[in-house]
């Protein structure tokens, strides 16, 4: 299973992308164009299987090692159903990110950084709120792996631009290094139990974070083939993440109260602990630029489905729900 470093997680793929400079891209910030790491990466796709995830856990485990830590773990990625990052104790850790879990990611941060770079078209409105809605179904349903595919769907995502693709492309592959950390996290703690509480939780998630931010550091401004992703506008990528979670939760509290809920602790606690650690060793502008934009996306949209909800006009609700 590979994911597609560009988002296209449908069954059929576009043969490529077509830049549309209709749109001004004024709410998120203007990065440089030209030769991007994502072509590069998308070239590392056709290698092998998993070829950027190794590159990404060996380059982070000879990082961390540099800091003293060197568990025994190897990856593993499997369509489990469960959404979730996890790890097996044995002989050899095991570190497991289910491929739902990664699908949805890099299919919702394209469509809400699209959303917000084209926050006052109509039509773009529509068609991300109602995408984000299948995506959130998947995500509590379980279904399977990518979105319905209709042309229409072809002919959204040759409208977006490169430098979306490259913000997408860099806060998913931090957000999922931010998971590996965080289960490497519970490793290195010695975090034994497999049902962890929510203190070591929030100590896996210390660790993963300050790890993340020493890879930017690092890398900020690498040639890297792979380790490019960080850049110090993904700074705020394990947020991001964790409002993905927040998202599935409001979702499900709504449309199916019934089930248990799959977060603990909340993922907005857990966003709040985050954030209080600060981060003063580069500058944060950018990244509060991106995320903010984002968070008001996120606002928008659980703004009008609460509200739509309520008066009984979601429509796509009961097709989502009868399959």
């Amino acid at each position: 299973m590979k994911i597609d470093i560009i988002a296209l997680l449908r069954d059929e793929y576009p043969e490529h992308l077509e830049h549309n400079d209709e749109f001004v891209f004024d709410n998120i910030i203007e990065f440089p164009q030209g030769e991007t790491h994502i072509k590069n990466m998308e070239k590392l796709y056709s290698k092998e299987n998993h070829y950027i995830e190794i590159r990404l856990i060996r380059k982070i485990l000879s990082f961390i090692s540099q800091y003293g830590y060197n568990p025994s773990c190897k990856y593993f990625s499997a369509i489990t159903k469960t959404l979730s990052a996890s790890v097996r104790n044995g002989k050899s850790a095991v570190i497991m990110i289910d491929d739902l879990l990664n699908s949805g990611l890099i299919n919702y941060y394209t469509i809400v950084l699209t959303w917000a770079d084209r926050f006052n078209d109509l039509d773009n409105f529509k068609y991300c709120f109602i995408n984000l809605i299948y995506l959130l179904d998947m995500r509590c349903t379980k279904k399977a792996l990518g979105s319905v595919n209709h042309e229409k769907d072809k002919q959204w995502y040759r409208t977006l631009k490169e430098n979306i693709l490259q913000i997408a492309s860099d806060c998913y592959w931090v957000s999922w290094c931010f998971m590996i950390l965080h289960e490497i996290g519970h490793i290195v703690l010695n975090h034994t139990n497999l049902q962890h509480d929510e203190n070591q939780e929030y100590e896996a998630d210390k660790f993963a974070y300050d790890m993340i931010i020493n890879l930017i550091e690092k890398y900020c401004d690498s040639d890297d083939e792979v380790m490019s992703v960080f850049r110090t506008y993904t700074c705020f990528a394990p947020m991001m993440l964790l409002d993905f979670y927040r998202m599935i939760d409001m979702y499900q509290s709504l449309i199916y109260p019934e089930q248990k809920q799959q977060f603990n602790p909340k993922p907005q606690r857990r966003i709040d602990k985050l954030i209080d650690l600060g981060i003063d060793t580069f500058d944060i502008s950018d990244a509060r630029n991106v995320y903010n934009n984002y968070l008001d996306v996120l606002d928008l949209f659980s703004e009008q489905f609460r509200i739509k909800y309520d008066l009984g006009k979601l429509d796509i609700l009961p097709t989502i729900k009868a399959e």
